[in-house]
């Protein structure tokens, strides 16, 4: 089954992309992941706020076929609670506008998901999986060669968890899309089962859920990942509803193209929203 899941899931991961800042000398190292969407003749780049927070006083970069791209565009982020901080921040998400020129660049090795492919109305049914994305786990030097950075992606299949035990963390599941995180359960761009480390870093890659259908699978963006809780092996992240009413605020001339949640209320705060 899993192989089944995995071929009907597989073409949408190419949405899923390094982020990279300077380490001190000056050279590109990977630090988080990001998701590639786009809207309209809009691109976006949408990863965890606290990634863009990491990144705030570098120069963000992702990688194209021939070149590393610099993204200097308008950025959104979630507000970080007063108490707690980004710790507590559980909504955790940001968005940054890429000009048509660095988009084309991109697209030259990365995919932006279209809205058809992007679920707004996301939730928990029976025998619906989900499939957690991301480049993670290793912070290590590299050089800008994109296949290189392309194959240190990896994806985690999984139930999500249900029930009252999202409280314990500072979830809801109408919002947030929890798992038990299994290194048994780890897979490799070649589609093989590795043992892998555990999953630091895979803040800002998509979670895609797959539900059978009668011809097949439906697979959408359901939403992105924000944390992993080693204490409890447990990945977590937030459906993709809230980050794209902050664009439909930023952008109000792509709202029409963003569809509204039938799943999510969306409370509007001075800044943000909840």
């Amino acid at each position: 089954m899993a192989r089944e899941l995995f071929a009907a899931s597989d073409p949408y991961l190419d949405c899923c992309c390094p982020l990279l800042i300077p380490d001190e000398n000056g050279r590109p190292r990977f630090f988080g992941s990001g998701t590639l969407v786009s809207i309209g003749d809009r691109y976006f780049l949408i990863t965890a706020a606290h990634v863009l927070d990491e990144a705030a006083t570098e120069v963000l970069y992702l990688p194209s076929q021939a070149e590393l791209v610099e993204l200097r565009g308008p950025a959104s982020k979630t507000n970080a609670p007063a108490q707690g901080g980004r710790l507590e921040d559980k909504v955790d998400s940001s968005f940054v506008l890429i000009d048509s020129e660095n988009a084309a660049k991109l697209k030259q090795l990365f995919r932006f998901l279209p809205m058809d492919l992007v679920d707004n109305s996301d939730s928990i049914a029976p025998g619906k999986v989900y499939r957690f994305c991301g480049f993670a786990w290793k912070f290590q030097q590299t050089n800008h060669v994109a296949q290189n950075l392309k194959s240190q992606r990896y994806t985690f299949l999984s139930d999500p968890l249900i029930g009252t035990r999202y409280a314990k963390w500072g979830f809801a599941e109408a919002f947030h899309i929890v798992a038990r995180f299994s290194k048994d359960n780890v897979w490799d761009e070649q589609g093989r089962r590795v043992h892998s480390p555990d999953p630091h870093a895979m803040s800002g890659g998509p979670i895609f859920g797959i539900a059978a259908t009668p011809g097949g699978f439906c697979v959408r963006l359901a939403g992105i990942n924000i944390e992993f809780l080693e204490s409890d092996r447990i990945l977590a992240g937030v459906r993709i509803t809230g980050v794209l009413e902050r664009i439909r605020r930023a952008y109000p001339e792509l709202s029409a193209l963003v569809p509204m949640s039938t799943t999510i209320e969306i409370v509007h705060q001075e800044g943000s929203v909840s």
